[in-house]
């Protein structure tokens, strides 16, 4: 409303500037407007707001990791993103770090205000990283500007689901830090490309259909086209270059009207998108895997993670085990009258 009644919201916040070792509140002014973009690009600017904001540091912290990540990543996604740089020995500083924050835990006590988060010296502290991941499209442009402000090297990742997008950035850890991958690391990547193996004998040939915001929309679609899926249907809420990156010939910009419309043409068999789209998965008889936002029919969404290789593995868990169910409990409809109705009616004959 401020931006319609053509109020200067930045020119009246200039004056609101943050000064290092400032105890003031740091006030990032930022333009997201409703009517322009979606939730990936009010994020992205966010995120490029926080990084214009940081206060040049003029040192290197050692060993200083700043993780930017995108807006699909879920509070456990976060502390497994932490724990596999950690694991390299680098002190990983997420932004946003939401993992204490909409993780649902309960405090000592009571607060009108969110808790968890990265706090304001980390983020003062920010320009003096060594490094700089992101995770998710939406973060690289602001990842590309802190590495610039603080001299950092950059690695950069559109995703982390699945086996090859893992190892990439395992791989730019291992080469940085010059410290190999630790046993607990090797263990999960033991364990998902079982999980690959597997879950092909569920997903492969299976037809999907996906709704949902594009970095999540490439990552997802990526890891089930490993496993030999086939997308049929993948539509965006926005236009983004991550999605030309998509492994699969098309996606759409458009609504769950489009997904209704294209995923029915297709013949999907499993619905991957938001609780909005339990509607048009039960319309085409087929499975629907609640995921993205927003998520209200669902619990413990939040705890459920995508990223890394117990993410990665978790994803093919619970998509195939979806589809499992949904065929399971189709063919059960299909299966002919129970002997004991048999008996029933014989009983009732007059034979």
């Amino acid at each position: 409303m401020t931006e319609i009644c053509e109020e200067d919201m930045f020119g009246m916040l200039s004056a609101s500037k943050y000064d290092a070792g400032s105890r003031a509140p740091m006030v990032i002014p930022v333009s997201t407007p409703d009517f322009r973009g979606g939730l990936s690009d009010g994020w992205s600017a966010a995120l490029e707001a926080l990084v214009h904001a940081v206060p040049p540091y003029g040192r290197t912290i050692p060993g200083r990791a700043a993780v930017l990540v995108g807006p699909c990543l879920t509070a456990v996604d976060l502390d497994e993103v932490a724990d596999l740089v950690r694991a390299f020995g680098l002190d990983p500083v997420l932004l946003p770090d939401l993992s204490g924050s909409l993780d649902g835990h309960l405090d000592h006590g009571w607060s009108p205000l969110t808790t968890g988060g990265t706090t304001a010296t980390a983020l003062g502290e920010l320009a003096g990283c060594e490094a700089v991941v992101t995770v998710g499209a939406a973060a690289a442009a602001a990842g590309a500007t802190l590495a610039a402000k603080a001299g950092a090297v950059l690695f950069a990742h559109d995703h982390l689901s699945g086996l090859a997008a893992t190892d990439r950035l395992v791989t730019d850890l291992t080469r940085y830090s010059g410290v190999a991958a630790p046993a607990p690391v090797r263990r999960w990547r033991r364990r998902l490309a079982d999980g690959l193996m597997d879950s092909h004998f569920v997903l492969g040939g299976a037809r999907v259909a996906l709704a949902l915001e594009p970095d999540q929309l490439v990552a997802v679609g990526s890891l089930l086209t490993d496993v030999g899926a086939e997308i049929v249907t993948a539509v965006s809420p926005t236009d983004a270059p991550v999605l030309a990156r998509a492994p699969w010939e098309e996606v759409v910009v458009g609504d769950f009207v489009d997904l209704s419309e294209r995923a029915a043409a297709a013949g999907a068999e499993l619905v991957i998108a938001s609780s909005h789209g339990r509607d048009v998965a039960a319309g085409l008889g087929a499975a629907h895997l609640t995921m993205g936002f927003p998520v209200y029919d669902r619990m413990g969404v939040q705890l459920r993670a995508t990223a890394g290789y117990r993410g990665s593995l978790q994803l093919l868990v619970d998509a195939a085990n979806c589809l499992l169910e949904h065929r399971e409990s189709h063919h059960a409809g299909r299966r002919p009258r129970s002997r004991v109705t048999s008996v029933e009616s014989l009983e009732e004959s007059p034979c």
